[in-house]
Formats: structure tokens, C-alpha cells, sequence
């Protein structure tokens, strides 16, 4: 069961306004396979890369070593309401049936692009879920939101669509203005959050 403030996809399931989607995910190379059984199983149950993600590459150094990242990561679908979340002890990515279901197909790529890179933080010893930071301001996440903010501008995804996914319910629209800004997004006023 997620903890409170520690999912890291906690948005509607409603595709965001001004949110992009290509004509196919597989053209991008993401599959994305929504009727995966709930448990745990290869991540490869639920979404798998059919071509190369640069920003994964980077990460973990190298297109073999992606393979061998990607083989070894566990997926633990939930039936329960949610999104999506990294156990700190395990690496486990644990996502709700009900978004992989029902939430926007390129959402929960970028979602799951996250937290792979918790995935690999995790596997080095980071703590994920440092309380000693405000959310926005958590390195593991700056990090983590930077590389699947590179895949969401490969994917399409336009500067004003970024910073609109990045609206999340558990951060205030101040704490969304300092992410954007650790992040070198810029906010214009149309795109600023309500107070």
C-alpha cells in the first residue's frame, strides 16, 4: 500500500489539458501492455522498450546495460486505487491496475520513465524517500522528474506540457513553481498554477 506522499504519479486519470499523445506509443518505442495480471512479474509484463530511450541510456551506461537494468526490474500490479510508487527495500515498481487500466497511455510512460530511475537510485543505495527535503526539492526526484522529462520532450511533448504534467495534487502551486524552476522549466502566466 503506497504511503501517504510517496506515490509518485498521483494525478486524475484524465488526460491533462494540453497534453500531447503521438499516434503510437510503439512508434516511439514504448509497448504498454494495460491488461497485465495483478502480482508481481518481469517489468516486461507491463511495459516494454522496443527501441532505445536515450535518457535511460545515460543513466545507466550504456544500451546493454538498459537491457540488463530493464530485464532485472519487477513490477508489482495492485488491486487497489492509485498510480504508482518504488519500494525502497526491493525496487519493486508497484502501479495500480486501475491507471494502468485507464490513465493516458504516454502518462504512464513518463510515469513509469520515473520510476525506473528510482529503480536504479534504490539499487545504489539512495534513499528515495529522504525526509530531510520537501518533496520538490528531494535530489532523488529532481533527478528522476529531469530523465523522464528528457523522454517526455523525445516523445513530443512541448515545455507548457511538461510543466502541466508536472502539476501533481500533493504539491502546491508554490512547490510546483520551484520543481519547474529546479528544472529549468519555464512557467509562462497562462501555464501558472491557481493559488
Amino acid at each position: 500500500m503506497p504511503q501517504p506522499g510517496l506515490t509518485e504519479a498521483m494525478r486524475t486519470t484524465s488526460q491533462p489539458e494540453g497534453f500531447g499523445r503521438p499516434e503510437s506509443m510503439i512508434e516511439c518505442g514504448w509497448r504498454l501492455w494495460r491488461n497485465a495480471p495483478v502480482g508481481k512479474s518481469p517489468l516486461s509484463s507491463v511495459l516494454e522498450c522496443t527501441d532505445h530511450c536515450p535518457a535511460l541510456i545515460d543513466l545507466v551506461g550504456g544500451t546493454s546495460a538498459l537491457g540488463r537494468f530493464l530485464a532485472a526490474t519487477r513490477v508489482d500490479v495492485v488491486d487497489e486505487e492509485g498510480y504508482l510508487w518504488v519500494d525502497d527495500d526491493d525496487g519493486t515498481i508497484s502501479i495500480c491496475s486501475s491507471y494502468l487500466r485507464e490513465g493516458p497511455e504516454q502518462e504512464i510512460i513518463i510515469d513509469l520513465v520515473h520510476e525506473l530511475v528510482h529503480v536504479h537510485q534504490q539499487s545504489q543505495g539512495r534513499p528515495l524517500y529522504d525526509k530531510r527535503y520537501a518533496y520538490v526539492d528531494r535530489p532523488t526526484e529532481i533527478e528522476a522528474y529531469a530523465v523522464c522529462i528528457k523522454e517526455a520532450r523525445r516523445l513530443g511533448l512541448s515545455e507548457a506540457q511538461i510543466v502541466n504534467y508536472l502539476r501533481v495534487p500533493w504539491v502546491s502551486a508554490a512547490e510546483h513553481l520551484r520543481l519547474c524552476a529546479h528544472l529549468s522549466l519555464r512557467v509562462l502566466p497562462a501555464h501558472s498554477p491557481s493559488p
